[in-house]
């Protein structure tokens, strides 16, 4: 990706442990895995996945996933549209076994995706707090 990554700017989350390429180009951005700080996602000890594509959330999350899209929540994240999904409503692109809830929002022309066991207000504070 162009420029610096986005990070949560949560004390309690820290900085990520672990930093995937999305893909084998520039377009299929990053995966921003954190270990701590939150309840683990299932037996994986990962507690939030964070995951940045250039463009927008409906070509980099939901192609393909018109049904799914249409059964989203509507929220706002830092005065932006956003999107929650219950956990299991959307496939995880990390691994079947993330079952977290799911928020989805736009910033500074990034798609975000934000996967964590965590209850929609906690999680819409954490992307709030991405800079």
């Amino acid at each position: 990706m162009d420029g610096a990554l986005l990070l949560p700017q949560t004390p309690k989350l820290g900085k990520p442990e672990e930093i995937y390429a999305g893909g084998t180009s520039r377009k299929d951005g990053v995966v921003l895995v954190y270990r701590g700080g939150l309840p683990s996602l299932g037996d994986t000890g990962i507690s939030l996945v964070l995951t940045e594509t250039p463009g927008d959330i409906g070509p980099a999350y939901l192609a393909g996933e018109t049904a799914v899209g249409s059964e989203l929540e509507r929220v706002r994240v830092d005065g932006g549209p956003g999107y929650w999904s219950p956990a299991g409503r959307l496939p995880s692109p990390m691994n079947r076994r993330l079952l977290g809830h799911i928020l989805l929002w736009e910033q500074e022309g990034v798609a975000l995706r934000l996967e964590a066991d965590v209850q929609k207000e906690q999680a819409v504070r954490i992307a709030a707090s991405v800079r």
